[in-house]
């Protein structure tokens, strides 16, 4: 498991593996400092030990982050750290794209 925080797989997810699963902590708000994990297991065959000694829990799928940071750039250009954490939560809440 890859460790890093929100805000860094927003920014990098364009060079991130599709194929990974980011692990979240789901006992608090989530901004661009909260701490996520990158793991291509998606916790249905079983959680990673890195992801139960972290307290996070699978999230969401890394091609569908990719998505939302390629739908905010599509929109924005260069979308602000903000943005694309707004982009994202917005996503993970309604499972549709925002609109800015």
């Amino acid at each position: 498991m890859t460790f890093l925080k929100l805000g860094d797989v927003l920014d990098q997810a364009d060079s991130l593996s599709s194929s990974d699963h980011l692990y979240l902590p789901f006992d608090e708000a989530w901004t661009l400092e909260t701490r996520a994990g990158l793991d291509p297991s998606t916790g249905l065959d079983g959680m990673p030990e890195a992801a139960l000694e972290a307290e996070l829990e699978p999230a969401i799928g890394m091609d569908a982050v990719q998505d939302v940071v390629i739908n905010a750039r599509d929109q924005l250009g260069t979308p602000a750290p903000d943005q694309l954490l707004a982009a994202f939560l917005f996503y993970y809440d309604n499972d549709a794209f925002i609109e800015f």
